[in-house]
Order: C-alpha cells, then structure tokens, then sequence
C-alpha cells in the first residue's frame, strides 16, 4: 500500500480489521500482502493527527515544524478565531495498491 498525499504525525492501516501496520516515514508504504484475501479485502487507513490545533500555536503564521515560548511572544490578544492558522489533517489523495 502506497499513501498519496496526507498530513498528520503516522497512518495506522488495517486490513479486513486485523492491524496490519503504521507508516510514518517516506516513501510512505506498507507490505498489506500477508493481511489480504481471495476475492474483496476492506483496507482502513487512520490519519493520527497531533496537538497543534489544540494547543498551537495559531497566529503570527507559524511554520509547521517545532513550537516554542517564542511563538507566543509579541501576541496583541485577543486574536478573533477567523485569524487562527489550522493545520489540515487526513488523507488528500487515494492510497494505492502497487505489487
């Protein structure tokens, strides 16, 4: 199984219910062989997300690596929400199965 493009911290992939792994690192791919069955297989992948929407930061355009006390420095308070920078979670494209 080969992810497209996503976002989150790792990808849990489950085969016919049964867990058959995590991805985390590129390229982004998982040996489901031993998991699948003759005639339809159900493949569920699960987008784990992390705190940064809960805990931020959201303002100042934040990059998307680490966080610190210097993102909260220089902050005029209160920041109206439509102004919080989110971070997408999920999958964007459609897995592949490739052999």
């Amino acid at each position: 199984l080969k992810l497209g493009k996503w976002n989150g911290t790792v990808c849990e992939v489950y085969v016919n219910n049964k867990k058959a792994g995590i991805i985390g690192f590129d390229p982004y791919t998982l040996d489901v062989s031993p998991w699948l069955e003759k005639g339809k297989n159900q493949i569920d992948v699960c987008v784990i997300g992390s705190l940064r929407n809960l805990l931020g930061p959201h303002y100042n355009n934040p990059s998307q690596g680490l966080a610190g006390p210097f993102n909260w420095r220089n902050i005029n308070a209160p920041i109206p929400p439509e102004a919080y920078k989110m971070v997408d979670y999920g999958l964007f494209e459609d897995f592949e199965l490739v052999y």
